[in-house]
């Protein structure tokens, strides 16, 4: 026969799992009022994306809350659309992509949507994927291997032609990519400045008037190019270098300084080209080449930026002559693992930035130049920006599904532990109590 202690202790148990089981079924099984009506979106690129939500419930829903993934950057930004209360809401988000929110065009993005109403409960959708496409043109597109080529003007031979282009440059780049894996890459054509301007980010009308940007890097996979420029290939091979260094060697523990990320990208030219060449050797018949402490940074004076691509370029040639392309991989590697570029060159190299100079200067016949201060905060390349984010609100479930407010599994569990010690507490009293009637 069961003493009654133990049957006391067994009705316990069997109280915490009934609690337990009780809690878990709800947040599982309930199906919640909430429903979605409409749930659409439209793309106006370069403006921004609107996203449309009409959906209902038993009680006024009164919380929305629009989650979107810019696929690259790690993690979800949110927004929270203006409406009035109601049991049926019909409602708009606008995500804004000009200034500080600029999203390049072919980004891959999803959302969703986070429903809550008066009564508690909770609706989240499934994620949507989409292209943020520039809708403007009829765009014609070529994939291989992992390049993608997007263009509008022109027969698929020139398509072609710039793929091979492209697949190229990438192969120029084996030695400095080696056996690290490169994400897919998307070249987007435009066919002239004003067009491929509007696909840029946000510059002043001086800066679009006076300088023509023939290429330029806006995301690690993303390059925007212009078609109709002389040294296309030139330029390709340039900005394929910067796509490399971003998507091998970007680091939040250490940044490559701009000179030499520009230095590389001109190495993988078939020549310097562009002026370059001949505004660096005047410079050295003159003995006026800028100092490698001043080459950190780039030249503000547009008389100077010839110069200053030129120079790095052939500060980087020579480095890669004297040391080797292996040497140059652990010298990016070494940066990127959380020393200073300066550091890393002592490491690597067994000489600082004055010690390079000095070498370099003596290789091109020039005295060595005299001692500077050394800056104490160099200014180093800036990783390409993304679009603000703010720390999403954590949702209530992942994924499409209703839950009812006050039903999530820590909750149940806290109860069914009460549940369990008050019972364990009437049973040990009941044993007590047996005892002391024993004796």
């Amino acid at each position: 026969m069961i003493k009654r202690p133990i049957l006391l202790l067994l009705v316990a148990l069997l109280g915490f799992f009934v609690v337990q089981a009780g809690f878990a079924g709800h947040t599982a099984l309930a199906a919640g009022p909430i429903e979605v009506i409409s749930n659409t979106y439209k793309a106006d690129f370069p403006k921004g994306v609107t996203f449309h939500l009409e959906a209902r419930s038993s009680t006024d829903i009164n919380k929305v809350t629009l989650f979107y993934d810019v696929k690259g950057h790690g993690s979800s930004a949110y927004g929270r659309p203006e409406f009035t209360p109601g049991k049926q809401v019909q409602l708009d988000f606008k995500l804004d992509t000009g200034g500080n929110m600029y999203i390049p065009p072919t980004t891959e993005l999803s959302y969703r949507w986070q429903i809550e109403d008066a009564a508690g409960n909770t609706l989240q959708t499934d994620p949507i994927p989409f292209a943020y496409d520039d809708g403007r043109f009829a765009w014609q597109k070529l994939t291989q291997d992992n390049v993608t080529l997007y263009w509008y003007q022109g027969g698929n031979a020139y398509g072609q032609q710039l793929l091979d282009m492209v697949l190229e440059g990438v192969s120029r780049l084996a030695w400095l990519h080696q056996d690290g894996t490169l994400q897919p890459v998307r070249i987007v054509v435009y066919a002239n400045k004003p067009t491929m301007d509007s696909a840029l980010p946000v510059r002043s009308q001086a800066y679009s008037e006076q300088i023509i940007t023939l290429g330029t890097v806006v995301s690690p996979q993303i390059m925007i190019l212009l078609g109709q420029q002389s040294g296309l290939e030139e330029t390709v091979f340039h900005e394929l270098s910067h796509m490399v260094l971003q998507q091998i060697y970007r680091s939040p523990y250490g940044n490559i300084p701009s000179w030499l990320d520009e230095g590389l990208a001109v190495n993988n030219q078939t020549s310097l080209g562009n002026g370059y060449e001949s505004a660096f050797r005047s410079a050295v018949a003159r003995d006026k080449l800028i100092s490698l402490r001043s080459l950190t940074s780039q030249s503000g004076d547009p008389n100077e930026v010839t110069l200053w691509y030129g120079e790095a370029g052939s500060v980087v040639k020579y480095m890669l002559n004297s040391g080797g392309k292996p040497k140059m991989v652990e010298y990016l590697r070494t940066i990127t693992s959380g020393n200073q570029y300066e550091a890393a060159m002592k490491k690597v190299y067994g000489y600082d930035l004055d010690g390079l100079e000095a070498r370099f200067r003596e290789s091109l016949g020039l005295p060595p130049r005299q001692p500077v201060a050394k800056p104490t905060t160099p200014q180093e390349a800036k990783p390409t920006p993304a679009p603000a984010q703010e720390p999403p609100a954590v949702p209530t479930a992942s994924g499409a599904g209703q839950t009812k407010g006050g039903g999530s599994f820590p909750t149940a569990l806290v109860a069914g532990i009460f549940a369990f010690l008050v019972v364990a507490a009437l049973a040990v009293t009941g044993a007590v109590v047996l005892l002391i009637r024993r004796r």
